[in-house]
């Protein structure tokens, strides 16, 4: 077996934050969420079994979503809290984040296809929307 360590966040920890406090160092377990209806390749992060309830406590990033989702065929994602959880720098989706790094499990071929796919994943940054201004030529007079 063989793994690869990925930077990423815990998505929508506003949500969970009444059920879950992140641990610096605490390991999380990654499982493919078919029935979400945000994301159709939706990765919930769930605590472990010590707890006694296997609770989800965020979301993988839906820009690798996809690609977490496809390796879970496969593989197994563990997740490792490396930071305080923080405002979304993503101002399309907002909310709270907890920084962690994403452990990718599995047969060589896949982790080498994991790895190029993460590379092409969209940047953090989104273009916002420009909203079109609507402007009245009433008060414009003739010269």
């Amino acid at each position: 077996m063989f793994s690869f360590v990925y930077d990423s966040v815990i998505r929508g920890h506003h949500i969970y934050k009444e059920i879950w406090i992140p641990l610096l160092g605490e390991i999380l377990s990654c499982e493919v969420e078919p029935g979400n209806i945000f994301d159709p390749y939706a990765v919930a992060i769930k605590r472990s079994c010590i707890y006694g309830d296997n609770a989800t406590v965020g979301h993988v990033p839906r820009k690798i979503s996809a690609v977490c989702c496809m390796f879970l065929r496969r593989g197994t994602i563990n997740c490792n809290v490396t930071g305080a959880r923080k405002h979304s720098t993503d101002l399309v989706q907002g909310g709270l984040e907890v920084p962690c790094t994403l452990t990718f499990t599995g047969m060589k071929q896949d982790i080498e296809k994991v790895k190029n796919l993460l590379e092409c994943a969209p940047s953090v940054d989104y273009p916002l929307p420009v909203p079109a201004i609507k402007r009245s030529t009433s008060h414009i007079s003739n010269f």
